[in-house]
């Protein structure tokens, strides 16, 4: 695919991606403070349009007035919950020689120099919880093999493992696993019709 400036088209690209993670796992902690003695207050159907119709913008979710600060979600100040960032940033990553599927297309290079300015810094395979690597995708993807629909599997195992006050059997945190797993694939699937758009808007850019 042509760019213009490849470099900053690439960058741009990586940060589209680092930032609708970092969306989704701030929208974890609105989901976990819908599950409190708020709950009957809000409809769960809103919360979930607000943050489908803005996947890079989750401050829009203040509008429900729910608290994440501690104490309301205390379970997930820490450290281990930290982690589920780049849990969800590598999940998005590895994905991406499906844009070639998709009519993207990324040459193997540039997907390539996305997928490593994503992951720069960060563990290639976070504790091993998210299965699916770059490469064994991008093979797939090459022998026209099809592939299984984004998984969510990974949190519940790394909240099992991990953080034990997430794992303890209450309402608050069933009604969090309880959501997760349906906002996790549809949040995908938006965001990866926006990183369509978004590639091909940088490319008409520069043509």
């Amino acid at each position: 695919m042509y760019f213009e400036d490849e470099t900053s088209a690439i960058l741009n690209i990586a940060e589209y991606i680092t930032t609708a993670a970092d969306s989704l796992f701030k929208a974890t902690k609105y989901i976990y403070a819908l599950g409190s003695e708020r709950y009957y207050e809000c409809d769960i159907k809103d919360v979930f349009r607000v943050i489908l119709n803005n996947i890079r913008t989750p401050e829009r979710l203040e509008a429900f007035r729910l608290d994440i600060s501690a104490p309301n979600c205390a379970e997930m100040e820490t450290p281990a919950y930290s982690a589920v960032s780049d849990l969800i940033l590598f999940s998005f990553a590895v994905r991406l020689p499906l844009l070639e599927q998709q009519g993207v297309g990324l040459t193997d290079e540039q997907a390539l120099a996305v997928y490593d300015t994503v992951m720069l810094g960060r563990s290639v395979t976070p504790g091993g919880f998210i299965k699916d690597s770059y490469e064994d995708i991008r093979r797939r993807v090459k022998k026209h093999r099809p592939l299984p629909p984004y998984k969510t599997d990974w949190f519940r195992a790394y909240i099992y493992a991990h953080c034990p006050a997430l794992a303890e059997i209450n309402n608050k945190n069933t009604f969090l696993m309880g959501a997760v797993e349906p906002l996790f694939s549809m949040f995908y699937l938006q965001f990866e019709r926006d990183l369509q758009k978004y590639v091909l808007s940088l490319s008409r850019a520069g043509s």
